[in-house]
């Protein structure tokens, strides 16, 4: 199951942390953001729920 881990404000956002996620191993995809509160544009990076805790950290 995927889980989302961190909201990006555009593509060159989404594609640098999901990049820093690839070196480290971490599997991961992007999302078109859903939901409410998500403005346009807004992409999700997800990762293995599995591994979510640690590529969280790992970006935070």
């Amino acid at each position: 199951m995927w889980v989302s881990i961190f909201v990006a404000k555009d593509k060159n956002e989404a594609d640098r942390i999901m990049a820093r996620l690839d070196d480290e191993g971490f599997v991961n995809r992007i999302r078109p953001g859903t939901g409410g509160i998500m403005q346009d544009g807004q992409l999700e990076v997800q990762v293995l729920e599995s591994e979510a805790l640690d590529a969280q950290q790992f970006c935070y």
